[in-house]
């Protein structure tokens, strides 16, 4: 077998065994079927070509992103801080709660025109009319709405089915959901884009919750939906790398970012950590 034939071999088998849960992970089970396809066949000692470059060929997102959570109740300041969050590395910008319920699409359309070229999320927090919500903030220039797990099914179908019409995608949250893993398997199977594990405020005040628990938590999910799993509940630049390690492919930072008093700076660090964790 010629060594083309092996690298297609690779490419097929891996594209069909989908079974890492995190990026290191992922990196794992490469390496291992890599190594067992190529002692197998005898190629190990004369490789004309780079293993790792199958993973530009599998198109496997390995970077873990960043999301700037703009709970903030003044939309010039959220525009300023959204800025220096891109400045310092974010990846995507959200029209959090607060903002969206002060201002309405219109703190939605303020984000996109100011960052036309950047992934907006429009935390609506759906419970109810699934569609009307999906496509009020997907029009107003959004990417991804969210819509919470414990929502009536039919209100997450209803803004999954609108999101695909319109192009869009949606995060379905998780917070407060008790039964992580059979939800995370339902909605796998509804076809959500994206799952959040998702502390809220008021939980963080009254009882937090550990990040070994949340770690545990995003393992579990991430072995469900590899590379489709966001964690957000006031995660700052020590924790952050533990949730990264442990499977989440989006990060969301807010109060450590917006309150920060040089938020550039901040989400450089948060960042950098981040990316230190996972070489």
């Amino acid at each position: 077998m010629d060594d083309l034939k092996v690298y297609t071999l690779m490419v097929l088998m891996l594209r069909a065994n989908t079974v890492a849960v995190s990026p290191s992970e992922t990196m794992k089970a490469v390496a291992t079927i890599i190594n067992i396809i190529l002692i197998l066949t005898g190629l190990h000692h004369r490789l004309t070509f780079r293993p790792l470059g199958l993973l530009r060929d599998l198109g496997v997102q390995m970077k873990v992103k960043l999301q700037v959570a703009l709970d903030l109740i003044d939309l010039n300041q959220a525009l300023i801080i959204g800025r220096e969050a891109l400045e310092g590395g974010a990846d995507i910008v959200e029209a959090g709660t607060p903002l969206i319920k002060k201002f309405g699409m219109e703190a939605v359309k303020a984000l996109r025109s100011a960052f036309p070229d950047v992934t907006i999320v429009a935390d609506m927090k759906t419970m109810d009319a699934g569609a009307l919500e999906a496509e009020m903030a997907l029009i107003a220039g959004a990417d991804i709405v969210t819509v919470m797990a414990l929502a009536p099914e039919e209100t997450i179908i209803e803004a999954l089915d609108k999101a695909r019409e319109l192009g869009g995608k949606v995060m379905v949250d998780l917070m407060n959901v008790t039964d992580v893993r059979n939800v995370a398997l339902r909605m796998k199977e509804l076809r959500a884009d994206y799952l959040c594990l998702h502390v809220g405020i008021d939980v963080q005040k009254r009882r937090g919750v550990s990040p070994e628990q949340l770690c545990r938590e995003i393992s579990e999910v991430s072995s469900i939906l590899p590379n489709r799993v966001a964690v957000a509940g006031g995660i700052k630049a020590e924790t952050a790398p533990k949730y990264a390690k442990a499977g989440a492919s989006i990060i969301i930072v807010g109060g450590a970012i917006t309150r920060s008093s040089n938020p550039r700076e901040a989400t450089k660090r948060i960042k950098e950590a981040i990316r230190r964790a996972l070489r």
